[in-house]
Protein backbone atom coordinates (compact mmCIF):
# COMPACT_ATOMS: atom_id res chain seq x y z
CA UNK A 1 0.00 0.00 0.00
CA UNK A 2 2.67 2.35 1.22
CA UNK A 3 4.48 2.52 -2.58
CA UNK A 4 1.23 3.58 -3.90
CA UNK A 5 1.05 6.36 -1.68
CA UNK A 6 4.69 7.59 -2.46
CA UNK A 7 3.98 11.45 -3.12
CA UNK A 8 2.21 11.48 0.56
CA UNK A 9 5.37 11.06 2.59
CA UNK A 10 6.66 13.19 5.24
CA UNK A 11 10.05 13.86 5.94
CA UNK A 12 9.69 14.18 9.51
CA UNK A 13 13.62 13.64 10.81
CA UNK A 14 14.60 16.08 7.74
CA UNK A 15 12.39 19.00 8.75
CA UNK A 16 14.91 22.60 8.23
CA UNK A 17 12.06 24.82 10.50
CA UNK A 18 9.84 23.77 13.77
CA UNK A 19 6.92 23.80 11.21
CA UNK A 20 5.28 22.99 8.21
CA UNK A 21 1.87 23.49 6.30
CA UNK A 22 1.31 21.00 3.38
CA UNK A 23 -1.56 20.77 1.78
CA UNK A 24 -3.17 17.98 -0.59
CA UNK A 25 -6.36 17.00 -2.74
CA UNK A 26 -7.87 13.49 -2.62
CA UNK A 27 -9.44 12.97 -5.83
CA UNK A 28 -10.35 9.92 -7.72
CA UNK A 29 -6.40 8.90 -8.09
CA UNK A 30 -6.33 8.56 -4.70
CA UNK A 31 -9.43 6.73 -4.16
CA UNK A 32 -8.85 4.70 -6.75
CA UNK A 33 -5.62 3.21 -4.77
CA UNK A 34 -7.54 1.70 -1.78
CA UNK A 35 -8.69 -1.77 -2.77
CA UNK A 36 -12.12 -2.86 -1.12
CA UNK A 37 -13.07 0.66 0.18
CA UNK A 38 -15.96 1.50 1.37
CA UNK A 39 -15.03 5.05 -0.08
CA UNK A 40 -16.10 4.64 -4.08
CA UNK A 41 -14.35 8.49 -4.91
CA UNK A 42 -14.21 11.82 -4.10
CA UNK A 43 -12.74 15.14 -3.61
CA UNK A 44 -11.30 16.41 -0.39
CA UNK A 45 -9.20 18.81 0.52
CA UNK A 46 -6.84 18.42 3.46
CA UNK A 47 -4.65 20.61 5.32
CA UNK A 48 -1.22 19.23 7.49
CA UNK A 49 0.25 21.49 9.53
CA UNK A 50 3.29 19.56 11.14
CA UNK A 51 4.86 21.22 14.25
CA UNK A 52 7.92 19.80 16.06
CA UNK A 53 8.04 19.62 19.70
CA UNK A 54 10.71 18.59 22.26
CA UNK A 55 10.62 14.71 21.91
CA UNK A 56 8.16 14.66 18.96
CA UNK A 57 6.28 15.46 16.05
CA UNK A 58 2.06 16.94 16.41
CA UNK A 59 0.15 16.53 13.33
CA UNK A 60 -3.06 17.97 12.60
CA UNK A 61 -4.76 17.16 9.95
CA UNK A 62 -8.24 19.39 8.42
CA UNK A 63 -10.17 17.63 5.99
CA UNK A 64 -12.75 19.52 3.88
CA UNK A 65 -15.23 18.06 0.91
CA UNK A 66 -16.78 14.84 -0.04
CA UNK A 67 -16.59 11.41 -0.85
CA UNK A 68 -18.29 9.05 -2.60
CA UNK A 69 -20.28 6.18 -0.87
CA UNK A 70 -23.20 3.82 -1.59
CA UNK A 71 -26.57 4.36 -0.36
CA UNK A 72 -27.44 1.82 1.99
CA UNK A 73 -31.13 2.03 1.09
CA UNK A 74 -31.15 1.87 -2.69
CA UNK A 75 -27.01 1.15 -3.54
CA UNK A 76 -26.40 3.99 -6.11
CA UNK A 77 -23.88 6.07 -5.13
CA UNK A 78 -23.81 9.50 -3.17
CA UNK A 79 -21.88 12.12 -1.89
CA UNK A 80 -21.35 12.40 1.69
CA UNK A 81 -19.60 15.94 3.00
CA UNK A 82 -16.57 15.70 5.38
CA UNK A 83 -15.73 18.58 7.73
CA UNK A 84 -13.32 16.85 10.31
CA UNK A 85 -10.32 17.50 12.53
CA UNK A 86 -7.93 15.24 13.55
CA UNK A 87 -4.59 15.37 15.49
CA UNK A 88 -1.58 12.81 16.42
CA UNK A 89 1.95 13.01 17.73
CA UNK A 90 4.22 11.07 16.15
CA UNK A 91 7.30 10.29 17.66
CA UNK A 92 11.01 8.72 16.29
CA UNK A 93 11.97 5.32 17.79
CA UNK A 94 13.69 2.42 17.05
CA UNK A 95 10.94 0.57 15.64
CA UNK A 96 7.41 1.32 13.76
CA UNK A 97 4.37 1.04 16.59
CA UNK A 98 0.92 1.78 16.52
CA UNK A 99 -0.72 0.46 19.32
CA UNK A 100 -1.57 3.83 20.92
CA UNK A 101 -4.36 5.48 18.81
CA UNK A 102 -3.37 8.84 19.67
CA UNK A 103 0.30 8.65 19.36
CA UNK A 104 2.67 6.85 16.35
CA UNK A 105 5.88 5.57 16.54
CA UNK A 106 7.78 5.60 13.59
CA UNK A 107 11.51 3.84 12.72
CA UNK A 108 13.78 6.92 13.66
CA UNK A 109 16.21 5.27 11.13
CA UNK A 110 14.20 5.98 8.06
CA UNK A 111 12.61 9.53 9.97
CA UNK A 112 9.78 9.90 7.21
CA UNK A 113 6.21 9.21 7.49
CA UNK A 114 3.63 8.33 4.75
CA UNK A 115 0.14 10.04 5.68
CA UNK A 116 -1.83 8.76 2.94
CA UNK A 117 -2.85 5.72 4.69
CA UNK A 118 -4.11 8.09 8.06
CA UNK A 119 -5.68 10.50 5.60
CA UNK A 120 -7.85 7.24 4.29
CA UNK A 121 -8.40 5.62 7.85
CA UNK A 122 -9.20 9.02 9.08
CA UNK A 123 -12.18 9.39 6.31
CA UNK A 124 -13.43 5.98 6.35
CA UNK A 125 -13.59 6.29 10.25
CA UNK A 126 -15.70 9.65 9.68
CA UNK A 127 -18.57 7.85 7.55
CA UNK A 128 -21.68 7.25 9.25
CA UNK A 129 -22.67 3.56 9.68
CA UNK A 130 -26.29 4.52 7.88
CA UNK A 131 -25.93 6.89 4.76
CA UNK A 132 -28.60 7.24 3.09
CA UNK A 133 -29.90 9.80 -0.10
CA UNK A 134 -31.74 12.09 1.11
CA UNK A 135 -35.90 11.58 0.94
CA UNK A 136 -36.77 10.90 -2.92
CA UNK A 137 -33.35 10.62 -4.03
CA UNK A 138 -33.08 7.03 -4.20
CA UNK A 139 -33.09 5.34 -7.59
CA UNK A 140 -36.82 4.49 -8.37
CA UNK A 141 -36.38 1.31 -9.72
CA UNK A 142 -34.47 -0.34 -6.89
CA UNK A 143 -37.17 1.29 -4.38
CA UNK A 144 -39.78 -0.60 -6.48
CA UNK A 145 -38.12 -4.13 -6.24
CA UNK A 146 -37.60 -3.46 -2.08
CA UNK A 147 -41.49 -2.75 -1.79
CA UNK A 148 -42.01 -5.71 -3.67
CA UNK A 149 -39.76 -7.83 -1.25
CA UNK A 150 -41.68 -6.46 2.03
CA UNK A 151 -44.02 -8.79 3.54
CA UNK A 152 -46.27 -6.00 4.49
CA UNK A 153 -47.80 -2.67 2.31
CA UNK A 154 -44.81 0.27 2.59
CA UNK A 155 -44.33 3.54 1.06
CA UNK A 156 -41.46 5.16 0.33
CA UNK A 157 -41.89 7.13 3.14
CA UNK A 158 -41.64 4.37 5.31
CA UNK A 159 -38.71 2.70 3.91
CA UNK A 160 -36.78 6.56 4.70
CA UNK A 161 -39.22 6.34 8.19
CA UNK A 162 -37.01 2.91 8.95
CA UNK A 163 -34.00 4.58 7.67
CA UNK A 164 -33.90 7.26 9.97
CA UNK A 165 -34.94 5.94 13.05
CA UNK A 166 -32.58 3.04 13.14
CA UNK A 167 -30.30 5.88 13.76
CA UNK A 168 -31.87 6.39 17.30
CA UNK A 169 -31.25 4.53 20.62
CA UNK A 170 -35.24 4.64 20.78
CA UNK A 171 -37.18 2.51 18.54
CA UNK A 172 -40.91 3.31 18.52
CA UNK A 173 -42.54 0.10 19.31
CA UNK A 174 -45.75 0.94 17.08
CA UNK A 175 -43.64 1.21 14.03
CA UNK A 176 -41.70 -2.32 15.45
CA UNK A 177 -44.81 -3.84 15.45
CA UNK A 178 -46.34 -2.33 12.20
CA UNK A 179 -43.01 -4.14 10.76
CA UNK A 180 -42.98 -7.62 11.76
CA UNK A 181 -44.37 -9.97 9.66
CA UNK A 182 -47.91 -11.24 9.90
CA UNK A 183 -47.03 -14.74 10.46
CA UNK A 184 -44.61 -14.65 13.30
CA UNK A 185 -47.56 -13.74 15.47
CA UNK A 186 -49.03 -16.27 14.33
CA UNK A 187 -46.43 -18.61 15.25
CA UNK A 188 -46.02 -16.66 18.50
CA UNK A 189 -49.55 -17.43 19.20
CA UNK A 190 -48.66 -21.53 18.66
CA UNK A 191 -45.38 -21.20 20.96
CA UNK A 192 -47.72 -19.55 23.62
CA UNK A 193 -50.55 -21.98 23.90
CA UNK A 194 -48.13 -24.82 24.55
Amino acid sequence: MSEKFDKYIVDLKGMTTNELSLHYLLDHSFFSQIEESEMKGGKVNVSLHVQRLEKDFKLDFQFDGEIAVLCNRCLDEMNLPVSLTEMLYVELGKEYNDEDLSRLIISEREGVLNVGWLFYEFLALSIPINHVHDKGLCNEEMMQKLRGMLCVDATDDDLEEEDHESDSSELDLENNERSIDPRWNELKKIVDNN
